[in-house]
């Protein structure tokens, strides 16, 4: 241990002279822009807690509207209420829109328009590029209007944008940045009038000054007529980060971090990006950001935010538990020294007082970081119990299908003995006969279907209602336990099993007859173009719905 680490040498009093002459200077300005901050943590509770209640205020009237239209309006409102405080809930509600925008028909542009906002928060949420890739594959550009273009443009930029940060491989990130750059001119051709689209082309170009100047004429020129000014702050805090300037990317982050704490966002990284910026001179306030950051984002079921906070949170929170250590064990040597300087001087103990009242709120906040390291202990517990549940079910369902084996070879078993039993009487003709059947085979075919026809409609129950709304009035099927073969082909579908011959496959039949029975479905549906696309989109949307349910405490 360094022997001069607990003991005020000359070249400390330097250092500290030196280093309050600095914070006269440049740190006077600095604090009063970590200060704005710092009030605007102050209410941050209670702006949150009314852009929350305006949130379900919408999400009730959405869920009381009668009328179609109505109902798809507000679904579309409360998902935009959500995205910032909540994605969870933000998700199930654009997938509620998308339900009756492709069960009405009434509006082609509705199912396009609930299809990019999926998109765009799947994005956000961070874990579900492929589905975004699966919707935009869905969608053809060239029949987009300007608007939904622009959008499907900017979507893509983002989608490639994150392939490219989370990818190792070279040669993909090289192929990744590469179509970014293609989508990103589309967008620019589209609207060279923009500044922030042409900010980040000349951005992408390494023409950094050039952008940072757009993006503050822009602001000079539009002053506060927009309601939210935190991301265009955060943009110009980015291209001074670039710059290597510290100073100003620090203003401009505490302005981006002060408009999203006061208009109640719990889904940000500003206040994260400032917390890693000043930890190095402002430890106190760096911790206070980033629990708060990683406060909203586990509460806004951001897996994104929390994936890239990870690192900065365990390095600032750690150094903060050591400096906390350091001042305990400081504060404790100094109210010794102060002790017997006090006793020698004069007799009494105010002083000594003091210092314990001062170790006590010490150590109350080295308990404070406690707490935190256990809850998330608790919480890398509670992760652990779900994989040994999911775990658990797997070994289930191989038990079940080696059940099933075992029952097929032991009926194969008995078949054989019974072929035996009737060639050792000799009778050849009879064991012909009896190999010829299909009776046999037969029987097995039906208890198989039988035990399909169980499993599917207990794992999916409302699969007859949702076919029933795609089909016209009196070619629907009536509720019962058991399929036919041509709801059996729509079963299939359902599982994401479309081809006509793995269909043929498993039902024991021919292409031909696949075919048939599905152009007899599309016959009877409502839209018999659109029939089989719409129905394939409202299943996958019907198998992955409880993906977004992260916890029980609300059934959404």
């Amino acid at each position: 241990m360094n022997k001069w680490k607990y003991k005020i040498s000359p070249v400390y009093l330097l250092l500290g002279f030196i280093t309050l002459l600095y914070s006269c200077g440049n740190g006077r300005g600095r604090d009063s822009w970590l200060q704005r901050v710092d009030d605007a943590l102050e209410t941050v509770d209670v702006q949150q807690k009314l852009y929350a209640q305006r949130a379900d205020s919408i999400s009730k009237r959405a869920k009381e509207a009668i009328n179609n239209e109505e109902k798809f309006t507000l679904l579309l409102e409360a998902s935009d209420a959500y995205r910032t405080l909540d994605l969870n809930k933000s998700i199930n509600f654009l997938l509620d829109a998308y339900e009756i925008a492709t069960l009405n028909h009434q509006n082609p542009s509705d199912s396009v328009e609930t299809l990019l906002r999926l998109a765009s928060i799947y994005n956000t949420q961070g874990f579900m590029l492929k589905e975004v890739s699966d919707i935009l594959a869905t969608l053809d550009p060239g029949k987009l209007n300007g608007q939904y273009l622009t959008r499907y443009y900017i979507t893509k930029v983002q989608l490639n944008r994150r392939l490219a940060d989370v990818t190792n491989i070279q040669r993909l990130k090289v192929n990744y940045l590469y179509e970014l750059k293609g989508y990103q001119d589309s967008l620019l051709k589209m609207h060279p009038e923009n500044d922030l689209i042409r900010a980040k082309s000349l951005e992408m170009e390494g023409k950094i000054d050039e952008a940072l100047q757009i993006m503050l004429n822009a602001k000079k020129e539009s002053a506060d007529s927009i309601p939210r000014t935190g991301p265009y702050f955060h943009t110009v805090a980015q291209l001074y980060e670039k710059l290597e300037k510290p100073d100003s990317q620090l203003i401009y982050l505490a302005l981006a971090a002060e408009d999203d704490l006061k208009h109640g966002v719990k889904e940000y990284s500003a206040l994260t990006d400032l917390a890693e910026l000043i930890y190095p001179f402002d430890l106190n306030r760096a911790h206070r950001y980033i629990l708060q950051s990683r406060e909203d984002a586990i509460s806004s079921h951001s897996s994104l935010r929390q994936r890239q906070m990870g690192p900065i949170y365990t390095l600032i929170n750690g150094k903060y538990a050591m400096r906390q250590n350091q001042i305990l064990v400081g504060s404790i040597i100094l109210s010794v020294s102060l002790f017997i300087a006090i006793m020698a001087v004069v007799a009494g103990g105010i002083m000594l007082k003091k210092k314990n009242r001062e170790l006590g709120l010490q150590g109350e906040r080295l308990r404070e970081s406690k707490k935190i390291i256990e809850n998330t202990n608790q919480e890398l517990e509670e992760t652990n119990r779900n994989l040994k549940e999911e775990s658990r079910i797997k070994e289930s369902y191989i038990r079940s299908f080696m059940n099933l084996c075992l029952q097929y070879l032991n009926k194969m078993e008995h078949y054989r003995a019974y072929i035996g039993k009737i060639a050792s009487g000799g009778d050849l003709q009879k064991v012909v006969k009896a190999i010829n059947s299909s009776r046999y085979v037969n029987q097995e075919v039906s208890e198989f279907y039988q035990s399909f026809d169980e499993a599917f409609l207990s794992l999916y129950p409302d699969f007859k209602t949702v076919l029933n709304g795609f089909l016209r009035e009196g070619e629907k099927y009536e509720e019962c336990g058991s399929l036919t073969t041509e709801l059996r082909v729509y079963a299939l579908i359902w599982l994401g099993i479309e081809s006509s011959g793995e269909i043929a496959k498993f039902l024991r039949c021919s292409e031909s007859t696949v075919y048939n029975y599905r152009t007899v479905m599309r016959n009877r549906a409502k839209d018999r173009n659109k029939f089989e696309k719409d129905f394939i989109l409202v299943s996958e949307a019907r198998r992955h719905k409880p993906i977004y349910k992260i916890d029980n405490s609300e059934n959404i």
